[in-house]
């Protein structure tokens, strides 16, 4: 439901996410335009599919347990570059490109028990570590 910018910043060397509703003061500058090779070597169209919100992480090919009553949510979020899979009458595998970032672990969090990260080992560790984080917020003095 946002619109970003996915820009190459010039003093880092990188490209950025940006989101477009929080830019104030757009300017274009007009002396040449860095990072041309760079973005030239990423295949922009696939951008959506990995990338949750404008957090950056490590991609990974993910492997996902869903039960069957969240397909339209996997498929709205991965398109048809999801590999899906049957498991059982209940049940199916997802497997799909992801950057691993906390959106990430959050949009599997909010199934709750309908979906279950199976590998790659990265990205179970990544999600225990975000729930872990989570859980740790509600302990006695709610500081970590």
């Amino acid at each position: 439901g946002k619109y970003y910018l996915y820009a190459y910043e010039s003093e880092e060397k990188r490209f950025k996410t940006y989101r477009v509703d929080r830019m104030d003061t757009i300017r274009l500058d007009e002396l040449g335009r860095d990072g041309v090779d760079a973005y030239n070597k990423k295949n922009i169209t696939d951008r959506q599919a990995v990338v949750f919100d404008m957090y950056h992480g490590d991609i990974h090919r993910v492997n996902l347990q869903c039960h069957n009553t969240i397909m339209d949510a996997v498929l709205d979020r991965f398109g048809s570059k999801a590999l899906i899979s049957p498991i059982d009458d209940n049940h199916f595998t997802a497997s799909a490109t992801v950057e691993l970032s906390p959106p990430f672990f959050a949009w599997v969090a909010i199934f709750g028990h309908k979906i279950k990260i199976l590998g790659p080992p990265e990205a179970v560790d990544g999600m225990k570590k975000f729930l872990q984080k989570a859980c740790d917020m509600y302990e006695e003095n709610g500081e970590k």
